[in-house]
Formats: C-alpha cells, structure tokens, sequence
C-alpha cells in the first residue's frame, strides 16, 4: 500500500528536480549519470502547503490529505510536457534571461521520461518579433512567448512551463545541507574556485559547479561538458532528496521547495504525478540535446539546428507522447 510519507518523498522530488532542471542547460535507484527522475510543480497554494507541520498536529494534517483524497486517484493521468527554464535576472528585469531551457516529457502511460536539452542560442522565429536566439523570447515575453516559439518550432503544444531563478536555486541546494559531488577538474575563474576531488558543494558552489565554462588556465569546457555535469548534479540530488526522514522533516522540506519554482502547474497535479510514478525506475528516462553548429549572421554567433535533426526530434516526441501510435 503507498503510503502518505512515501507520495510526500516523491512529491518533494518533483519540486526539486524540475527546479533544478529548470537552472539547468539543460528514485530510490539513480546511479546513472545521463538518467533522471522527473515529474511536475507549481506556485500555487492550498490548505495543506500552508499548514505548519509539527509533531503535534501530524495527524490533523493527515486528516486533511484523506479529506482532500489525493492519493486514491487510480486514472492514469494525461501525457505533460512542460519547458524548463533557469533565469538569470536582476531586480529591476520583468523576465530576465533564460540562461537554460529544457523540455520535459512525462508519459504516465509507459511510466517513461523524456529530457530534452535545447540550446538558448538557437536561431529560430520569435512569434511577431522575427529571427533571434531563443533566449530572447524569454526577454521579450516570458515563459508564455518562449512556450510558443518552441511549440511553433517543434510542432508539438507544449502544456506548462516551470522556471528558477539563481537565488533560489542556491537556496535549494543550501535547503538539503549542500550536495556531495566529484569534481572532475580545479574550477577557477576570478575569485571564485573549486579544488579538484570528492567535495560537499554550498548551493553557491553548486550553481557554479553547474555553469562553469572558463577557467582561468586557459582551458574551456563546452556547452555539452556542462551539460554532463547539470546531469550528474541532478542525479545526485535526487537519491539526497529520497534519503530516508521523518514525515515532520519531509512535509517541512516540501514546503520550502515548494516556494522556490514559479509554475503554470497546480500542487494537486504534483501530487497525482507523484502517486503514479512513486515505483519509478530511472531505467525509465532518456535524456538528450537538439544539436547544431554555430554560426555567425547579422555579427551574432547562433545555434543552427539543420532540419533533418529538427525532425527526427519532431518525430520522437511524437512517438514518445503517443506510443499506441494515437
């Protein structure tokens, strides 16, 4: 029988995972770097997310689940695609810029995932605004100008969009007391450094550890490099995030992650989602990118995706989201 705490671990992983996925360019078993676990989040409230969970009044809150029901949902849920974002944004930007995005496919029907890295400097057409890099949409329009541009471009509607900013991403990680993670080279870069070895990351150091690029011995790591590590980065903080505690300091958990993800989804779709897959197996993720080349036009350096790899990405969404070939 699932049990409340055990739909509360995996709804604490959703929130955690799309979060982080969302920062970047981008489950009880996760050991391999190139897999993840996934499901989705939202800003929205209701009475449970706001109580205060102490020892005292477990169970009114677990009255308050069974009340609610939940977790006795036995329809499979739709199919959900969901656009992931991290924002780099000052205090005076509407939007900010989304420094990674990645589309995250969820099909309940086969208990399977799907990420998809894309690059932010892919040259494509922006609804009404004409050919730039994709970050821009985000400038000029949000996740809502973005969600667009990508759906248009890949032919596919996408549903929801999730997105973190830095800050709370650092804050994230400091939530869970750091993240143990091996470093694979001495990261330095101005003041900023990160020794070489089997190091427990702040959430200042993670973010780093996640964009770092160029160092100041003159070697460059690419775009697919960082890529690896976000990945690796993502695996381990999901087995962090599954390691056994009590319900108190679970719920507690939650809570806070809640509010660090600006989302279009509802908690109760989480809560679903985390239902259905709570026997989920990472052997049940595939994660790629949208490759190119650059080029420059117009004295910019863009992304260019050719259209043969624009349509086989088209066509394995299409048959990701529809395996009985609906």
């Amino acid at each position: 029988m699932l049990t409340i705490k055990k739909v509360i671990l995996f709804s604490l992983v959703t929130i955690a995972i799309f979060g982080t996925l969302a920062v970047f360019q981008s489950n009880n078993n996760l050991n391999n770097g190139q897999t993840n676990q996934i499901h989705p989040q939202t800003i929205e409230t209701e009475v449970v997310v706001e109580t205060e969970i102490t020892e005292s009044n477990i169970n009114e809150v677990t009255e308050i689940k069974r009340r609610t029901n939940p977790f006795s949902i036995r329809k499979t849920p739709k199919p959900l695609s969901i656009l992931l974002f991290g924002v780099d944004r000052t205090p005076d930007e509407k939007y900010g810029r989304s420094d990674s995005i990645m589309l995250a496919l969820v099909q309940p029907e086969t208990k399977e995932l799907m990420l998809m890295s894309i690059p932010r400097d892919t040259y494509i057409n922006i609804p009404d605004h004409g050919y730039h890099k994709l970050n821009r949409s985000f400038q000029l329009g949000g996740p809502t100008l973005t969600k667009q541009t990508v759906s248009d471009w890949l032919e596919f509607e996408i549903n929801e969009t999730a997105s973190i900013d830095y800050a709370s991403f650092e804050k994230m990680i400091d939530l869970i007391g750091g993240i143990e993670m091996h470093v694979d080279r001495r990261m330095a870069h101005n003041e900023f450094i990160i020794e070489e070895g089997l190091q427990t990351l702040s959430g200042k150091e993670a973010l780093y550890f996640v964009r770092f690029r160029k160092s100041l011995d003159g070697n460059h790591d690419s775009d697919y490099k960082r890529t690896e590590r976000q990945r690796q980065l993502l695996t381990k903080l999901t087995s962090e995030l599954l390691k056994s505690r009590s319900f108190t300091e679970s719920f507690s958990l939650l809570r806070s992650l809640f509010k660090t993800v600006d989302t279009t989804l509802s908690l109760q779709q989480i809560i679903t989602y985390g239902h259905h897959y709570s026997d989920f197996s990472s052997e049940k993720i595939t994660t790629l990118s949208i490759t190119g080349h650059g080029d420059r036009r117009g004295g910019l350096w863009y992304e260019i995706i050719p259209d043969k790899e624009l349509e086989e990405k088209q066509k394995l969404i299409y048959e990701f989201m529809n395996p009985q070939g609906e």
